[in-house]
């Protein structure tokens, strides 16, 4: 009888390998890694499998890019560490996100009650559209950051402080663009030497520190708690 119950188990196993398609593994994944990210995915439906398979690729991803990212957090300080590796994060996300929206599906089969489906993006058109966006960034960054410079040495602070504020927007998006890129890339993206969160945030203290206010007029006035006092005092 027990011999009987382990041929049975052992048939079942065998037909149950034999439903999977030959090119649902790893090593079928592996083929396509010059040329494309690629995900597989199992489910009761075919749209399930597709999300399945899309969700494999994604966690491919985020594995392999999360390392990138906390490369970076060794160059932040520590008071705004939390902040900016959260911010990235999310930035990263959302990259991700409208990335697989172009998602091709390279096959896909129904055995029984299953759909296997593999799943995949190109990593050339990946790489690109990265490339583009990072270029963006980078000459925007740049020019943010050379007014603010500028205007600062004009002694206009308010505006110059807007635009420091804008290129740490900015940052976060290149951190996060960047760190996708140098992962799938042969050579990490170049950006201008002595742009990072730490510079920009270190532009805004010095130009905060040079904020003084000296009083015009009516200086030394006395009033009762809740009464004006008789004249306005300016300053400048």
């Amino acid at each position: 009888m027990k011999r009987l119950v382990l041929i049975v188990v052992a048939a079942s196993t065998i037909l149950s390998c034999m439903a999977i398609p030959k090119w649902y593994n790893l090593n079928t994944v592996r083929k396509y890694e010059d040329e494309k990210i690629v995900g597989i995915g199992q489910g009761t439906s075919r749209e399930t499998a597709i999300n399945n398979a899309r969700d494999d690729m994604l966690q491919q991803i985020t594995v392999r890019v999360e390392t990138q990212i906390e490369s970076y957090a060794i160059e932040i300080e520590e008071d705004g560490k939390n902040y900016y590796l959260e911010t990235i994060q999310q930035s990263t996300k959302l990259t991700l996100d409208q990335t697989v929206q172009g998602m091709t599906v390279e096959m896909e089969k129904k055995e029984k009650d299953t759909w296997y489906m593999m799943v995949s993006i190109s990593k050339k058109s990946f790489l690109n559209t990265l490339k583009n966006d990072l270029d963006l960034i980078n000459s925007s960054l740049n020019v943010l950051i050379a007014d603010a410079d500028e205007l600062l040495d004009q002694g206009k602070l308010v505006p110059s402080i807007q635009n420091y504020i804008d290129a740490q927007g900015l940052i976060v998006d290149l951190y996060a663009k960047k760190s996708l890129y140098d992962c799938f890339a042969d050579k990490p993206y170049n950006t201008k030497e002595g742009v990072t969160v730490n510079s920009i945030d270190s532009s805004i203290r010095k130009a905060l520190a040079a904020i003084r206010f000296d009083v015009v007029s009516g200086n030394n006035q006395n009033s009762k708690i809740g009464k004006q006092l008789e004249s306005a005092i300016v300053f400048k």
